[in-house]
């Protein structure tokens, strides 16, 4: 039972990381590495928002969305 637990928790934390990534634009990524049907996630989830899109290089992007994953990135 334990490993069910971890692995839910790994997957919640997976998905976390691919909506910060598709946030700040980088959806594509997802799509193109095959995850998409491993994280159940929407196809329009890994679409970018315009807003967040506007006047941004994608290191610029990158950077973002690395800074709001959190320290261990």
């Amino acid at each position: 039972m334990r490993e069910i637990g971890q692995t839910r928790r790994h997957l919640r934390r997976y998905r976390e990381i691919m909506a910060i990534l598709a946030k700040h634009g980088l959806g594509a990524l997802i799509d193109q590495l095959g995850l998409v049907p491993y994280l159940n996630l929407p196809k329009r989830a890994l679409q970018p928002e315009a807003a967040e899109q506007e006047g941004f290089s994608l290191p610029q992007r990158l950077r973002m969305a690395i800074e709001e994953l959190g320290p261990t990135f």
